[in-house]
């Protein structure tokens, strides 16, 4: 059962650092188009 129990918690992290580094990713694309926008106009 403890086994069991340690993979959920395991996938659950796999889980949520893939959606911190997606979160990063966006939050990057965004940024570097605001730095464009801005620098351009």
């Amino acid at each position: 059962m403890k086994m069991l129990s340690w993979a959920f918690y395991r996938e659950d992290i796999a889980t949520i650092q893939r959606i911190i580094s997606f979160d990063l990713y966006l939050f990057a694309l965004l940024s570097t188009v605001n730095w464009l926008v801005f620098n351009v106009t």
